[in-house]
């Protein structure tokens, strides 16, 4: 048998998102599953795809009535979702839910076995001590505090990181004022990329001149910073044009926010 190589194909999937799955206390059954659809969607580069109870049978080597029970208590903790549900001509659709802050803490009925059978497994070996006892023991539920920090801590830190790499400058990750403005262009809808994108923009414009005090974190990521994403590279900062009469340190105020005198 040959060695693995990416040549024969691989799985394409953002780390925040492995990670958040590796940190959350899911049994084996339902990690088996999991990285089963992981395989399957984004291994095709794809968000859903068929996961019928046989095909996830094949893939997992559980039993088709283990596989019943774990993937509904996936879907009630909101870490995966049924697309499409089966028909008598087409099998269930199924994808992983990417907010990982809405996967619930998993509640006491999360039971995925019933009394004396084994879910993890198809070989006789029962990982229940006890008949009718939860398969897992522990706790059944995702740690939202720790998956809250690995979304947003290491944004924090890497988008400031970034910043103070672009313009020679000290700012703090941990300021309150800071976070709370990166975490309202995250409710927006924007990236990481968005972020490393306006600073770059930013910082080519304004570092050595006048508007090189405001590259800082609640000029560059304000509200102002859809115009900022979308500015062209290189643009200049009048080519929108100065109002007749307009003064400079007008233009700056209504084009930017802010104040230059």
């Amino acid at each position: 048998m040959s060695s693995p190589q990416l040549e024969g194909g691989y799985t394409r999937i953002a780390n925040e998102l492995l990670e958040a799955v590796s940190h959350a206390d899911f049994n084996g059954a339902q990690l088996r599953i999991l990285f089963c659809l992981i395989r399957n969607t984004y291994g095709f580069g794809r968000k859903e795809c068929d996961f019928s109870n046989s095909f996830v049978a094949k893939g997992t080597g559980l039993s088709k009535s283990s596989i019943i029970a774990v993937i509904n208590s996936l879907q009630e903790g909101k870490v995966i979702v049924i697309t499409q549900q089966s028909t008598f001509n087409s099998p269930r659709k199924v994808k992983l839910n990417k907010h990982i802050n809405e996967w619930s803490v998993l509640p006491p009925q999360w039971q995925t076995s019933t009394p004396g059978i084994d879910i993890t497994t198809s070989t006789g070996t029962d990982v229940c001590t006890t008949p009718g006892i939860d398969v897992c023991t522990q706790k059944r539920k995702i740690l939202k505090k720790d998956i809250k920090e690995i979304v947003e801590k290491p944004h924090f830190e890497e988008i400031i990181d970034y910043l103070n790499s672009k313009t020679g400058k000290g700012y703090r990750w941990q300021t309150k004022s800071t976070q709370g403005h990166i975490n309202a262009r995250f409710a927006e809808g924007y990236t990481l990329e968005d972020f490393k994108n306006v600073i770059d923009k930013k910082t080519a414009e304004w570092k050595g001149g006048k508007m090189e005090q405001y590259l800082r974190p609640e000029t560059l990521f304000g509200t102002k910073f859809e115009g900022y994403l979308n500015q062209q590279q290189g643009e200049e900062e009048n080519a929108d044009g100065i109002n007749g009469g307009e003064s400079t340190a007008d233009y700056y105020r209504r084009k930017y926010g802010v104040s230059i005198g």
